[in-house]
């Protein structure tokens, strides 16, 4: 019947034999459950499920992800075997890297997780990019940035300096009167995209004086310092260092 708080059901139970015939445990858990019970062990049936969708880092040089080649690698995952127990288990993977991927892009390779269950589809494997350290490049997102070193003379006169890019070289116009931080843009030879364009290479230039003179060479500098009216700080002069309007150029 009804009573407490609330309205909560109450059961009386009997030590009557026949209460297990008509009014027994098995009407009190369906009044519990709404669902049939009886005396003997239940089995619950095997459900279907998905297996989960398993994540892992692939480390790549700027060559793998231009040339777009198969990378070798291997993953270690655990398995539950017959009775439960989880054992390790190494996997082997041919993957081809597609074109357009960069630092943080992510290969998907389907059904390659984790095992479902029942006829539950097995997961996908998601392969995260990273691109290892290069000695000519840092890398932002298709762009790639390089530093070089140029003459006193080359970034005053101009002059043509090779450049390497990541298929070869390419020759590099240095403009007339360049000073020292300048940025040049070399366009579609950086990473390359899904769609459209390459990145662009951005090159920094990095004047360089001579350490060591021949006499030769202490003579014509000498004959330079005395004839040229130049001076560096007349317009400069003094100031915090950091950037400066002017001191990054893109051509």
């Amino acid at each position: 019947g009804n009573g407490g708080p609330g309205n909560a059901r109450s059961f009386r139970f009997s030590s009557d034999d026949s209460f297990g015939e008509t009014h027994g445990f098995s009407d009190f858990f369906q009044s519990l459950f709404g669902q049939n019970f009886s005396g003997q062990q239940t089995h619950w049936r095997d459900f279907d499920q998905a297996g989960r969708t398993h994540e892992a880092d692939i480390t790549l040089t700027l060559r793998e992800i231009v040339s777009g080649a198969r990378k070798s690698i291997s993953l270690q995952s655990y398995e539950l075997d017959g009775a439960g127990q989880p054992h390790p288990k190494t996997r082997n993977f041919q993957v081809k890297i597609p074109r357009g991927v960069t630092e943080g892009s992510v290969i998907r390779l389907p059904g390659q997780g984790e095992k479902g269950s029942g006829s539950g589809s097995p997961g996908d494997l998601r392969l995260r990019i990273h691109i290892a350290p290069d000695s000519k490049f840092s890398v932002d997102g298709y762009d790639l940035h390089t530093a070089v070193a140029v003459a006193p003379w080359e970034a005053t006169l101009g002059a043509k300096i090779e450049i390497q890019t990541l298929e070869g070289s390419v020759a590099l116009k240095i403009p007339r009167g360049s000073q020292s931080g300048r940025k040049m843009r070399i366009r579609g030879k950086g990473l390359p995209r899904k769609i459209g364009q390459a990145g662009d290479i951005i090159v920094e230039l990095q004047i360089r004086v001579p350490t060591s003179l021949s006499e030769e060479e202490e003579k014509l500098f000498s004959e330079l310092a005395a004839t040229s009216t130049f001076n560096p700080r007349k317009k400069m002069g003094q100031r915090a260092a950091g950037r400066h309007k002017g001191d990054h150029k893109q051509n």
